[in-house]
C-alpha cells in the first residue's frame, strides 16, 4: 500500500512535465503566428436595485403544450433569478436563453409570460436560433399581475434557442417567467438530444466477424463504442439493418488500416439501399498515431491506437429501406471495421437572413468550391459587417482557410452543419474571439491535423467571448481543439452540436471564464479532455460558475470524460459519459495541472457513466470512473456529488486519492453496479465523506475500501 503511495507521489510531482489532461489540450499558439491582441472585457459596474413582482409567475392552464421555466434556463449580463422569474434586463445584451426541444421542424405557438412593471409598455428583442426576430412591446401589467405574448416561429428539429433580451435599451421593469411551447417536447434526461438515430454495427444483422468485448488498450474493440464492433474482411460481408426512418445523411465510424507512411490509405466501401449499390469514400488519412504522448505520424514508432475515424454522406434513405454496408471485390482494403452508424433528415439549406453580408456574392465573390483562399475575403466581409452593424452569411459551400479568422461583435452565419464546410488547411484556420456579442451559427469546421502539435495548429474556436456571445450548431473534425475559451469571457453559451476526432480536447475553459455554459453537445474520440474547465494556477483568472449539462462523451483519449480542475463553484449537469480508453475517468474533479484551489460549492448531479475509468500506463495505476483526486494539495472547497450512475466501471466504481484530505465530500442519492475493481476506494488519510442513499452493487473486489476517510452515513445506503 505504502509503495502504491509513493508511486503516485513521485509521478504526480511529475505530472507538470506530462501534457496529459487538463494541460495536454494547451492552445498555445506558434511563435510565427500570434493570435490577435485581446482587450482584457472591463468588469460590470454595479446596477441599482430595482423594484420585482409582487407575486410569483405560476403555471396558466389555459396555454398548451411544453412549459419551460425562466429560472432554469441560461442568463447573462444583469439578468438574475427568482424562485420562478428572471429579470433586471437593465443594458443592452442582457438575456435569457431559452433551451427549447423540438421533435420535428415545425411552426409553433410559442407564449411568453412576462410582468411588466412600469406604467408604459417597455420593448424587449426576441431572437430564434441566433437572429432576431422582431422587437416585443411589452404593456404594462403592475407588479401583481402577470401576462402572455404569443408568437408562432418556425422550429428546428432537436435544440432550439429562444432569446428574450435587452439590445439597444435599458429595462429593469419586465420580468419574465416561462415559456410555452406549443409543439415543444421535454429534454432528454440526460445526455445530449440527438436529431439522429445511431445503430451500433455489433448489434445489426452481420455475417462477419463479431469483436469480442475488450478494454485492452490498442485494440480495436477498446477504442469502439460498447467496445465492440464488426469487422469485414472476406469479400461479402456485411452488416445491415433497416432504417427507421427517412434519412439523408449518414455517418459511418470505421477503421482500414493504415499505409506503410502513416499517411494514410483510402479505398471504398458499398453502401447498399434496397439493394442499390453505392461507393463510400473511405480512409486511414485521420486516424492512427505511434509512438509516445504527444504521439506521432510515424509507424515506425511502433504503439499504434487512434485507429478509427467518422465520414458523413449525403444520401437518400427512404423510411423502412434496407440499409447494408458491405465489403465487395472493388473494395480494396485488408478490412473494414465498423464501429456505428448514423442516419438522420438533413434539413434544408437556411437561408441568407435578410441584411447580412453574402460571402459568396460581390464583391466578395468567395470560392465555395474549397479550391482557392477564402480567408482574406472572409477577414474583409467581418469587417464590413462590423461597420455596418450586421452579420455575414456563407452560404452551402466548401470555404479553405488558412489562418485564425478574428471575430468581434459580428454573427457569422452559415446554411447549416451539412451545407456549409469551413475547411482549414495545414492545422491553421478557425475562429479567434476578440470581444463580446460574437455569434457562430450552423456550420461545420473541418481541419486537416493528422498528428498532435500543440503549438502550431490551430482550435476550431478559441478566445475571448466578452460578454452575451452564443456558439450554437457547430460541427468540428479534424483539428487540434473544438474550443478553447480564454479569460475575460463572461456569459457565453455554447448548444448544440458536434466535436468529432480532434487531437486535443473537445472543450476547454482556460482561466477566468465566468459565467458560461456549453450543453447538448456530443464529443467523439477526442485527444484528450472531451470536456474540461481547467482554472490553471499563475493568473489571478479562476473559473467561476460554469456549467456543463446535457452532453455527452465518448471515447477520449488519454483523458476524462469531464473534467474540472480547479475553480469556484462550476456544475456538471445532467451528462453522460461513456467508453473511456486510456488514462481516463468518466468525471474527474482533481487538482491535476497546477490548478487555482477548488472554492465554493461544486455540483455534479444526474450524470450517468458507462464502463469509464481507465489505466495509466506512465503512472502503472489505475483512475475510477468518478475520480476526485488531490495531487499534492488538500481539496477544501465542498463536493456535492447527487444522482450519479456508473454502471460497469473499468476499475473502481469512484475513486478518492492521494494522502491529501478532501474536507467536504457528498456523495448522495447514487448506484454503483459493476465495477472492474472496488465500488468505492478511498485512497486518502484524511477527511469526510457523507454517503446518504448510496448502492454498490457487482464488484470485483471489495465495494468499500476506507484509508482513513471520516465516513457520515445518512439516508439507506447498501452493499458496503
Amino acid at each position: 500500500m505504502r509503495e502504491y503511495r509513493n508511486h503516485i507521489l513521485l509521478m504526480a510531482l511529475l505530472s507538470g512535465l506530462v501534457a496529459c489532461g487538463g494541460g495536454g489540450g494547451s492552445d498555445a499558439p506558434s511563435s510565427a503566428n500570434p493570435p490577435p491582441v485581446v482587450e482584457p472585457t472591463p468588469e460590470p459596474e454595479p446596477q441599482p436595485e430595482v423594484t420585482a413582482p409582487s407575486v410569483p409567475e405560476t403555471d396558466d392552464t389555459s396555454q398548451q403544450g411544453t412549459r419551460y421555466q425562466a429560472e432554469d434556463q441560461f442568463i447573462s449580463g444583469a439578468v438574475t433569478k427568482s424562485e420562478s422569474y428572471v429579470g433586471g434586463f437593465k443594458k443592452a445584451g442582457d438575456r435569457v436563453i431559452f433551451s427549447v426541444n423540438s421533435n420535428s421542424a415545425n411552426t409553433s405557438a410559442i407564449t411568453i409570460r412576462y410582468a411588466n412593471i412600469a406604467t408604459t409598455e417597455q420593448p424587449l428583442a426576441l431572437y430564434l436560433n441566433g437572429l432576431k426576430i422582431q422587437d416585443v412591446k411589452f404593456p404594462s401589467t403592475g407588479d401583481a399581475t402577470w401576462a402572455s405574448h404569443s408568437i408562432n416561429l418556425a422550429l428546428r428539429a432537436g435544440v432550439n434557442t429562444v432569446s428574450v433580451q435587452a439590445d439597444n435599451q435599458e429595462n429593469g421593469d419586465v420580468f419574465v417567467g416561462s415559456l410555452y411551447v406549443a409543439n415543444g417536447a421535454e429534454m432528454p434526461e440526460r445526455g445530449k438530444g440527438a436529431v439522429y438515430t445511431t445503430f451500433e454495427a455489433e448489434l445489426q444483422n452481420t455475417n462477419a466477424e463479431v469483436l469480442a468485448f475488450d478494454t485492452t488498450y490498442k485494440t480495436l474493440a477498446s477504442e469502439a463504442s460498447g467496445r465492440r464492433a464488426v469487422q469485414l474482411k472476406n469479400t461479402g460481408d456485411y452488416v445491415e439493418l433497416s432504417s427507421e426512418a427517412a434519412a439523408s445523411g449518414l455517418v459511418l465510424r470505421y477503421a482500414i488500416p493504415d499505409s506503410a507512411s502513416g499517411e494514410g490509405t483510402v479505398s471504398t466501401l458499398g453502401l447498399y439501399v434496397n439493394g442499390e449499390r453505392q461507393d463510400l469514400a473511405v480512409t486511414s488519412k485521420y486516424a492512427w498515431v505511434y509512438g509516445a504522448f504527444p504521439y506521432s505520424n510515424n509507424p515506425s514508432d511502433g504503439e499504434a491506437h487512434r485507429f478509427y475515424d467518422e465520414s458523413a454522406y449525403h444520401v437518400s434513405i427512404p423510411a423502412g429501406a434496407t440499409v447494408r454496408l458491405q465489403k465487395d471485390a472493388q473494395d480494396t482494403a485488408a478490412y473494414y471495421t465498423l464501429d456505428l452508424i448514423e442516419l438522420e433528415q438533413v434539413p434544408a439549406p437556411i437561408e441568407q437572413p435578410e441584411g447580412y453580408i453574402n460571402l459568396a456574392e460581390a464583391p466578395y465573390l468567395a470560392d465555395t468550391s474549397g479550391t482557392a483562399d477564402a480567408t482574406s475575403l472572409l477577414n474583409d466581409a467581418i469587417n464590413d459587417a462590423k461597420s455596418a452593424g450586421t452579420g455575414v452569411y456563407m452560404p452551402a459551400g466548401q470555404y479553405s482557410i488558412t489562418n485564425r479568422v478574428s471575430l468581434n461583435g459580428v454573427h457569422i452565419q452559415g446554411a447549416g452543419i451539412w451545407h456549409t464546410r469551413i475547411m482549414g488547411r495545414n492545422g491553421k484556420g478557425g475562429f479567434f474571439a476578440t470581444g463580446s456579442n460574437t455569434r457562430l451559427t450552423d456550420f461545420k469546421i473541418i481541419g486537416d491535423a493528422t498528428s498532435r502539435r500543440d503549438s502550431e495548429d490551430h482550435a476550431a474556436i478559441e478566445g475571448n467571448f466578452g460578454t452575451n456571445s452564443l456558439v450554437q450548431n457547430i460541427w468540428v473534425e479534424h483539428m487540434k481543439v473544438g474550443a478553447w475559451i480564454a479569460k475575460g469571457t463572461d456569459g457565453l453559451l455554447m448548444i448544440n452540436g458536434r466535436v468529432r476526432d480532434t487531437y486535443a480536447d473537445g472543450f476547454n475553459f482556460h482561466q477566468g471564464v465566468l459565467r458560461s455554459q456549453v450543453s447538448h453537445f456530443n464529443v467523439r474520440n477526442s485527444g484528450d479532455d472531451a470536456f474540461a474547465m481547467w482554472s490553471e494556477n499563475g493568473t489571478s483568472a479562476t473559473n467561476t460558475a460554469n456549467v456543463f449539462s446535457y452532453n455527452t462523451a465518448q471515447l477520449p483519449m488519454l483523458a476524462n470524460g469531464f473534467a474540472i480542475y480547479g475553480g469556484d463553484s462550476n456544475k456538471l449537469l445532467n451528462n453522460i459519459a461513456m467508453d473511456t480508453v486510456v488514462s481516463s475517468a468518466g468525471i474527474a474533479l482533481s487538482h491535476r495541472f497546477n490548478p487555482k484551489p477548488f472554492s465554493g460549492t461544486t455540483v455534479v448531479a444526474n450524470n450517468s457513466l458507462y464502463r469509464t475509468g481507465g489505466w495509466d500506463y506512465g503512472w502503472n495505476t489505475s483512475f475510477g470512473a468518478l475520480w476526485v483526486f488531490t495531487d499534492g494539495a488538500p481539496i477544501t472547497g465542498a463536493i456535492k456529488i447527487d444522482h450519479l450512475t456508473i454502471k460497469d466501471a473499468v476499475y473502481d466504481g469512484v475513486l478518492v486519492s492521494y494522502e491529501q484530505a478532501v474536507d467536504a465530500l457528498q456523495l448522495s442519492n447514487s448506484q454503483i453496479d459493476g465495477a472492474g475493481s472496488m465500488g468505492i476506494k478511498l485512497a486518502v488519510a484524511e477527511g469526510e465523506l457523507t454517503l446518504e442513499n448510496v448502492t454498490v452493487a457487482n464488484t470485483t473486489d471489495v465495494a468499500l475500501d476506507n484509508w482513513g476517510m471520516n465516513i457520515i452515513e445518512e439516508g439507506s445506503n447498501s452493499g458496503f
